[in-house]
């Protein structure tokens, strides 16, 4: 059987996994807990490869050309500092955009989850 750490029993109150009665996978068919939406939204924010998005636009694949490094500053080099600067604008925008509209939300489950720890 399954046993996830403490904090996240207690999170969901539940004292074991799954649930005495049922199979693993009618848990893992449950609906996700709203309090993980946040986390699951920035993290599939911040998997977003904008530089490389950007050179591929301009026609460029950045993963043969230059550093091959996908960021940023291989864009700038290989596109033109233009480029590169609306590469580096998106990237930081995908890392502060969650924050900025999930930060209190976190804040709130991120502490939770450190008192139990």
């Amino acid at each position: 059987m399954l046993r996830p750490y403490g904090p996240f029993l207690e999170l969901f109150q539940l004292r074991e996994f799954p649930p005495p009665g049922v199979t693993v996978l009618a848990a893992m068919q449950q609906p996700l807990p709203l309090e993980l939406l946040p986390y699951l939204i920035s993290f599939l924010c911040g998997s977003i490869p904008f530089a490389w998005l950007v050179g591929k636009s301009r026609g460029i694949d950045l993963l043969q050309v230059g550093s091959r490094n996908p960021g940023a500053t291989n864009l700038a080099r290989e596109a033109g500092k233009g480029f590169g600067a609306v590469g580096l604008f998106f990237d930081l925008l995908k890392g502060a955009a969650p924050v900025l509209w999930f930060g209190s939300a976190m804040t709130l489950l991120g502490g939770r989850a450190a008192v139990w720890c």
